[in-house]
């Protein structure tokens, strides 16, 4: 729901520049994109791979998964 609130508070400033605003997200961000066009109604919405459940389950684990990553190349 936060992540969903700060997209649309981004798409509230840029939509009085902007007249026709289009979302995009891919994986989490679609399923977040996709909360976010059911409440703004935008002029398009593009879903790239997204998978909520999955995407919601591994939230959790994310942290483990980011500190796994090798420091170096």
């Amino acid at each position: 729901d936060n992540l969903v609130d700060d997209v649309i508070s981004i798409y509230e400033t840029v939509k009085k520049v902007d007249k026709k605003m289009l979302i995009m997200g891919h994986s989490l961000g679609g399923s977040i994109g996709t909360h976010v066009a059911y409440k703004v109604k935008p002029e398009g919405l593009f879903v790239i791979d997204t998978i909520e459940g999955t995407a919601m389950m591994s939230l959790p684990r994310m942290k483990y998964i980011l500190k796994a990553r090798p420091r170096e190349f």
